[in-house]
C-alpha cells in the first residue's frame, strides 16, 4: 500500500467513530489502548500490520539460510540449494542470499543457475565480495567450455 493510500485510509476510516456493533476491539485494537479518534496510535497499528509480513519473511528466510548452512556442512548440496531457493522466495531483494544461492549452484555444477543468481545479486547492489568470485568462476568456466 502506498504512503498516500495509507494516509487516505487513515483519514477515511479512523477519523470517524467505528460502528457501534463492531467497535475497535473487532479490528484487534482494544478501546483501552486508544480512543476512538486517536489517529497516531491507530496509524502506528496500521503501519506495523502492513510491515509485519515483510518482517516475518525475513525471519523465515533466516531460518532457511541456517538450514542451508547446516546442509552445506554435511555435504548435502541439493538440500542446501532448495533451502536457499526458499529463502530467496521469502526475501527476493536480499543480495546476500542470492550470492549464497549462486555459490551453491556453482558447487552443484549448475553454471547457468549460478550466473543467474550472481547477476541478480549484482543487480540488487550486493557487496562485490559476495557475488564477484562466483560470477568470475562462472564466466571462466563458460569461456573454457566455449574454447573446448
Amino acid at each position: 500500500m502506498s504512503r498516500s493510500r495509507l494516509y487516505d485510509f487513515v483519514r477515511e476510516h479512523h477519523l470517524k467513530a467505528p460502528p457501534p456493533d463492531t467497535g475497535s476491539r473487532a479490528k484487534g485494537i482494544s478501546n483501552a489502548s486508544c480512543s476512538t479518534g486517536s489517529v497516531p496510535v491507530r496509524f502506528f497499528a496500521i503501519a506495523i500490520a502492513s510491515f509485519s509480513p515483510t518482517l516475518v519473511g525475513f525471519a523465515q528466510a533466516r531460518s532457511y539460510i541456517e538450514d542451508a548452512e547446516q546442509f552445506l556442512k554435511n555435504g548435502d548440496l541439493k538440500s542446501a540449494v532448495i533451502q536457499l531457493r526458499n529463502a530467496v522466495r521469502e526475501a527476493p531483494d536480499d543480495s546476500k542470499i542470492r550470492a549464497q544461492l549462486a555459490d551453491a549452484y556453482l558447487r552443484t555444477g549448475d553454471v547457468a543457475g549460478a550466473e543467474r543468481e550472481a547477476r541478480a545479486a549484482r543487480d540488487r547492489k550486493g557487496d562485490e565480495a559476495d557475488y564477484l568470485p562466483v560470477l568470475a568462476e562462472v564466466l571462466l568456466r563458460q569461456s573454457l567450455v566455449a574454447a573446448w
